[in-house]
């Protein structure tokens, strides 16, 4: 009251046109205020809002009349991209920004109400989190934890949010900002990870405790609070199978009040939730008790009312030999079903509970039971290790020593962990990146689990690891090899890279082509009917290129385009030579050449008659350079070529060498047709 009463009978000095005046135990003061309301022009829907509200009935008076410092803090938070909300005045009265509005979900409108009854659902918190604030102490909290009713029902959020104070011009806090990002879904995520491994270590506690102790009943204990925290459950309990009666009996719990063990002290076959799960054979899942046809009308759901239960799940406890040996059971305060995950993990735990209970007398179980979980901890595909950080005496991190790993250690480093156990990691990999040292050491020292990715340059290696901190120095990582994810992603760089290159030398090839087509044809119909052609030849290559990667085999060229024209050995063709592969640009050259060879020995050469013979020779000359040897020998004198000067003509004695470095000569004679090709080996 005296802080909404001081607040109220303050006068702030403002500039304007217009003025009004404010009443004080000191006095009347007379208060400056803005004309206009340029300050508010802009996008966005809050401003439009805020323009159109009737704040003549609030405290803070008509817009024209507010002071300086409520206009420029209100426009710093809806210029602000990230959700932030003013609350200002007396009654704190809210100004949600566009980003902060989300945040609100259902929530009835939040502009120009009381902050803490915009979010009456928070006051127990984040009141006296605000008194701090208007006391002039900034405030922020991370991964904070709400209850917030969301689509008809409550649901549990995370805020990194802050409360900031802002002063007006008297230098007196008028208003606090808050500043509020939703974190829900990494902290759940995180959550989901740790859970995973918690429960790893459950149980591999679990078999450890029985190596130790040799007595049962404290593994008992342990696995009931496994079951409990694995299953996200309220109570639990586990029960023994008696051999000489077939009934379930009690013999570890938690949660539950005396009357109800005593009401469930022993379970027949059938009988209850448990029982009905020992008859089957299977685990049974009960979502609501009050609908289940296992409870209604038995005094078994007055008893599980009585005692809060909801929800419950059974799961038989198995021998390796195929013999029910128990049951254990969780139960829930909220009507639910565990989720694929838990239900996954709770066979795991079933398996080995099952495993120390058949053998809990003999050494067989001791190694049976720690084979399970080895069996488990061994075939992830992730690495798990537990490390400690060393400090040097200024206490800077400098290593850090291997406490624990599996065996996918060995499968993702390279290295035996025979050799690696007890030793530092500088000591097994002398040049190990600082850059993982600086990250183990800020994780421990924040005690926050982090994602982190980075290469081991010694390794050759990149790795993506999730790291749990734990007390002391001690910390946990699940790390997967990430390399061929990196080296795919690189390569698909370089690809598309070749894939841009290509198909601008392509453009080229075939402008050219078509210009030069253009100016060889003489008629239309005689221009597309060579262009077409052509592009089948270029066409053609281009197909090689995609199905042999980077090169394409001068065999495969030639033959190729051999067949596209319907010549063979029973046509008069001999075609010989060994594998020389080409590069993409020469497949691109070379094809549309042999093309044009082809196409003239079809029109005007060897092969326009029977008898005609056509040789294409090629080979390597001792200096590398390629060679392709086109010999045509007419069966009778070849017809006439055209007399002006061919595209096939201009490719091979200009284009060819220009492009490809090449060496060519082509002789056109009575004899028939010579061309000889020499291009450079790369």
């Amino acid at each position: 009251m005296k802080r909404n009463k001081a607040l109220r009978e303050h006068a702030i000095p403002v500039e304007g046109t217009t003025s009004f005046q404010c009443g004080s135990a000191h006095g009347v003061t007379r208060i400056a205020a803005p004309a206009r309301l340029d300050w508010l022009r802009g996008e966005g829907e809050m401003r439009h809002r805020i323009r159109g509200h009737d704040w003549s009935a609030t405290p803070l008076g008509p817009l024209e009349r507010w002071p300086l410092s409520l206009r420029n803090a209100l426009t710093m938070v809806l210029d602000q991209p990230l959700p932030m909300a003013l609350a200002w005045g007396p009654d704190l009265l809210t100004f949600p920004n566009d980003a902060y509005r989300p945040l609100l979900g259902n929530k009835p409108d939040a502009l120009g109400r009381p902050f803490l009854e915009v979010w009456e659902e928070a006051r127990d918190i984040t009141e006296p989190q605000i008194a701090q604030a208007l006391a002039g102490n900034p405030l922020s909290f991370e991964n904070a934890r709400f209850l917030l009713p969301r689509g008809g029902q409550t649901e549990e959020v995370f805020f990194d949010y802050s409360f900031s104070p802002v002063r007006d011009e008297t230098g007196a806090v008028s208003g606090l900002i808050n500043t509020a990002i939703e974190t829900t879904a990494r902290v759940l995520a995180e959550r989901e990870r740790a859970k995973d491994l918690d429960a790893m270590t459950r149980l591999h506690k679990i078999g450890a405790m029985f190596v130790r102790k040799g007595d049962i009943a404290p593994v008992l204990a342990e696995i009931v609070d496994a079951a409990i925290a694995i299953a996200d459950a309220d109570m639990g309990n586990i029960q023994l199978l008696a051999p000489a009666t077939g009934d379930l009996r009690i013999v570890a719990h938690r949660g539950f009040p005396q009357w109800w063990l005593d009401f469930w002290d022993t379970v027949a076959l059938g009988q209850g939730v448990c029982g009905t799960a020992l008859e089957r054979g299977e685990r049974v899942i009960i979502e609501n008790v009050e609908t289940s046809p296992i409870f209604i009308g038995t005094p078994a759901l007055d008893i599980q009312l009585r005692a809060g239960v909801r929800a419950v799940q059974s799961t038989p406890l198995i021998s390796r030999s195929g013999q029910k040996v128990g049951m254990f059971s969780t139960h829930y305060r909220t009507r639910r079903r565990p989720d694929e995950r838990s239900l996954q993990l709770l066979d795991l735990l079933a398996r080995q509970a099952a495993d120390i209970i058949e053998r809990q007398a003999a050494e067989i179980a001791l190694r049976e039971s720690e084979e399970k979980y080895r069996s488990l901890f061994e075939s992830m595909d992730q690495g798990y290790a537990e490390c400690e950080l060393i400090r040097d005496p200024d206490g800077r991190a400098t290593d850090l020593r291997y406490i624990e790993l599996n065996p996918a250690y060995e499968r993702l480093t390279g290295i035996p962990v025979a050799e690696v156990l007890g030793r530092t990691v500088r000591e097994v990999i002398p040049n190990f990146d600082d850059w993982w040292i600086a990250t183990y050491d800020r994780i421990v020292r924040d005690g926050r689990p982090e994602r982190v990715e980075n290469q081991v340059a010694t390794l050759g290696r990149w790795y993506e690891a999730h790291v749990y901190p734990r007390r002391g120095q001690r910390f946990t990582v699940l790390y997967e090899d990430i390399t061929e994810r990196k080296e795919a992603a690189e390569r698909m760089k370089v690809l598309v890279a070749e894939l841009q290159h290509r198909t601008r030398n392509l453009l080229t090839v075939v402008s050219v082509v078509a210009e030069r087509t253009k100016t060889a044809s003489s008629t239309l119909e005689d221009f597309w009917e060579r262009l077409e052609l052509r592009l089948e030849a270029l066409g053609r290559s281009q197909a090689l290129l995609s199905r042999s990667g980077p090169g394409v085999n001068l065999s495969d060229l030639t033959r190729l385009e051999l067949a596209a024209h319907g010549a063979d050995s029973e046509s008069g063709v001999h075609a010989e030579g060994p594998e020389i592969w080409l590069q993409p640009n020469q497949v691109q050259m070379l094809g549309l050449a042999l093309h044009e060879l082809m196409t003239n020995a079809l029109k005007h050469g060897a092969l326009t008659s029977s008898g005609g013979r056509l040789s294409i020779t090629w080979g390597k000359h001792d200096d590398e350079r390629i060679w392709l040897l086109w010999e045509e020998t007419p069966a009778s004198p070849p017809r006439s070529p055209p007399g002006r000067r061919g595209f096939g003509r201009e490719l091979i004695e200009e284009v060819l060498p220009y492009d490809l470095d090449a060496k060519t000569r082509l002789e056109i004679g009575p004899d028939g047709v010579r061309c000889a090709i020499e291009l450079p080996h790369f």
